[in-house]
């Protein structure tokens, strides 16, 4: 793991965050994660190894095996099992996890001046600023980046426009960067 190459586990980080950054390694580095990070035996991950070449094992489920008994290291068993079943309803299942970070961002933070067309909506929010204070972006700069390359969905479309129309606060709606995903709500 290095911070230099991105792929960086802090100990810190929420359950899911680090539950799914362990599942986005690869097979290969998959195995060197169970010899650093896990009390299971050489003989025991050397015998892992022969059950997915012969097709005995799928890779996932012993990946899935990995990033709970790690995250139940750095966090408790209850929440690397909220973690699993949060990961596998996102990505698996493609819909939002249980236990979803919600934040709240006041409207007049965000809010563009453009005025409305009559038969559009009454506000307008800035993408930008919208996930830079939701903490889904470093600056308003990297929110740009991201939304530009389309990793940005706003309740589950891709958002490539700098400009939202949105009914008037207070409104909410989960918004995914990536991997991350928050509830966000917007106040008056």
């Amino acid at each position: 793991m290095s911070k230099s190459l991105a792929n960086a586990i802090g100990i810190h980080e929420a359950p899911l965050e680090m539950y799914g950054k362990i599942m986005s390694i690869s097979d290969e580095m998959m195995w060197r994660y169970y010899e650093l990070l896990t009390d299971v035996q050489i003989s025991e991950i050397d015998g892992l190894r022969q059950q997915v070449s012969r097709g005995d094992q799928h890779p996932m489920a012993l990946k899935q095996n990995l990033a709970r008994q790690i995250v139940a290291d750095f966090h408790k068993l209850e929440a690397a099992m909220q973690a699993e079943a949060d990961w596998t309803r996102q990505f698996r299942d493609r819909k939002a996890p249980e236990s979803i970070e919600v934040v709240q961002v006041k409207f007049t933070d965000i809010k563009h001046a453009q005025a409305t067309l009559p038969a559009g909506p009454p506000c307008w929010i800035k993408v930008d600023k919208l996930l830079h204070r939701a903490g889904l972006a470093s600056s308003a700069t990297d929110a740009q980046r991201k939304r530009e390359q389309g990793s940005v969905r706003i309740a589950g479309d891709v958002m490539r426009n700098p400009v939202l129309g949105i009914g008037l606060p207070p409104q909410d709606f989960d918004i995914r960067v990536g991997r991350n995903i928050k509830r966000v709500q917007i106040l008056p």
